[in-house]
């Protein structure tokens, strides 16, 4: 009897604890439990909204002045990448590689081929640091182009974009805040910068027409405190092309500054002709910059389809105050600038040949160009620039090219596509 009543005792307080329990458990997942809705964790409702105040940093790398912060599901977006994507070479590009990274990231989104002319946009949700890493190889040429965008929790906003063909090129843009939207676009163009030597772009598949802009060096200056270096020419205008076709770029050299080198800008051979503008010299009194020389463009035949002239070169001014030369294209001219500014100075475009003139014992050097300038004919007077030519483009503009200072600068080469 007494043996029964302590088994029935245990049994009883096992059944009580056991029921505790039940009731501790369920009370525990109650109050911690997330409702899960699509790709989204919703925590309960008694969880608080961390608010930003004015100055703190917010995701993506913008600031919210006093605005909330977003919770819950608004949380798990918070960082977001946005890639609006478009194909602007005549090739289809296909997806080869794509990655999404973060803090329990997951796609909106996801990236696609592209035919060309697509526009896509690829989309990536993360709790913080959300990223997008793509590569697309183009079906024809094979060239590859790799964008990247992030949205850090803390700093700044990236995008970039790189291609391995210089055929192409791929642009980026960023945008601010925790919800960007990237733009990305691969389009044909390559800008070439002044190396002294030739190089080539091969024409992309697909392309009949490209932006062309030519830009020739500008002159040397007679010293350092010039108050600004004489420009060479800029064209810019359609160029006809075949696709496959290969076109030669010789983007030209300035001309040496008195203090350094009197030495004429370099440009490319062709044949007879020899873009480099004339060499100046330094003596006794006569201090005469070097000519800039003529950047060119040759098409597939080897025939030259622009010509931007380069600037000509200083001159010495009465009192050791600075003479200019000639400016490149001036006026819209493609005949070139006169040098000056006291006297009479080389006559643009007057020399009998492609190199510009050397300075002997007058102003300074011409320019190279179609023709060469001529040099200042007197001591304080500065080299005229060379001429130009268009005969390869439509819808053409030729000015002054932008001065960068007083030292000036070597040519450029910008190749871009024709958009409609």
């Amino acid at each position: 009897m007494f043996r029964n009543r302590i088994l029935t005792a245990s049994l009883a307080a096992v059944a009580t604890l056991s029921a505790l329990g039940t009731m501790t458990s369920c009370s525990s997942f109650a109050s911690t439990s997330d409702a899960i809705v699509g790709d989204d964790v919703q925590p309960a409702a008694s969880t608080p909204s961390p608010v930003v105040t004015s100055g703190d940093r917010a995701p993506g790398g913008s600031t919210l002045g006093g605005q909330d912060k977003p919770s819950g599901a608004q949380a798990d977006k918070a960082t977001q990448v946005h890639m609006s994507i478009t194909n602007n070479t005549q090739e289809t590009l296909n997806l080869s590689s794509a990655s999404s990274k973060g803090t329990t990231s997951h796609w909106q989104k996801r990236p696609v081929n592209l035919a060309p002319g697509q526009q896509e946009t690829v989309s990536n949700y993360a709790a913080g640091d959300a990223e997008i890493d793509l590569t697309y190889i183009a079906a024809t040429s094979g060239a590859s182009f790799t964008l990247h965008g992030e949205t850090p929790s803390v700093g700044d906003n990236q995008a970039s974009g790189t291609t391995t063909s210089t055929s192409y090129i791929a642009t980026a843009k960023s945008d601010s805040g925790f919800n960007p939207t990237f733009t990305y676009s691969m389009e044909p163009g390559h800008t070439f910068t002044y190396v002294g030597h030739t190089d080539t772009y091969t024409v992309p598949p697909g392309i009949t027409q490209l932006n062309v802009t030519a830009v020739g060096g500008a002159g040397g200056v007679f010293s350092e405190d010039a108050s600004g270096a004489p420009d060479g020419a800029e064209i810019s205008g359609v160029l006809a092309v075949t696709p496959g076709e290969i076109l030669t770029v010789g983007v030209a050299g300035q001309g040496n500054q008195v203090y350094n080198n009197v030495k004429g800008g370099w440009g490319m051979t062709n044949g007879a002709s020899d873009y480099a503008g004339g060499t100046g010299f330094t003596t006794g009194g006569d201090n005469l910059g070097g000519g800039g020389g003529a950047t060119a463009v040759l098409d597939g035949t080897g025939s030259p389809v622009v010509v931007a002239g380069g600037g000509g070169g200083d001159g010495e001014g009465p009192l050791g105050s600075t003479g200019y030369g000639g400016e490149g294209g001036q006026g819209g001219s493609l005949l070139g600038g006169t040098g000056g500014p006291y006297g009479q100075g080389g006559k643009p475009g007057a020399n009998t040949v492609s190199h510009g003139q050397d300075a002997v014992s007058g102003g300074g050097a011409g320019g190279g160009g179609v023709n060469g300038g001529m040099a200042g004919n007197v001591t304080v007077q500065g080299g005229g620039a060379g001429s130009s030519s268009d005969s390869g483009l439509t819808n053409t503009t030729v000015k002054t090219a932008a001065s960068n200072g007083a030292i000036g600068a070597p040519g450029t080469v910008i190749i871009t596509g024709v958009t409609s």
